[in-house]
């Protein structure tokens, strides 16, 4: 991040999206460690939308996945 600031992240798919933000990085074993924010379908339509504020100089990982498994196609 290079400014500090409210950060919207949105998906655009025909496929229900689903994203989680993490603040630092994702442990699989245990999901829920830096956490910051998910969602399903506050974008409307079966996408997700997630806002958060973000600190300048932090790592940030954006998981966009689908919300039903084997599921594929663009995004």
């Amino acid at each position: 991040i290079n400014t500090t600031g409210i950060y919207t992240f949105n998906s655009s798919s025909l496929m229900n999206m689903y994203g989680l933000l993490y603040r630092d990085s994702v442990d699989p074993s245990y999901p829920e460690l830096n956490l910051m924010a998910l969602d399903d379908d506050s974008g409307g339509g079966g996408q997700f939308r997630i806002s958060a504020n973000l600190t300048y100089g932090s790592t940030y990982v954006l998981i966009v996945t689908t919300y039903a498994a084997n599921t594929r196609g663009s995004y």
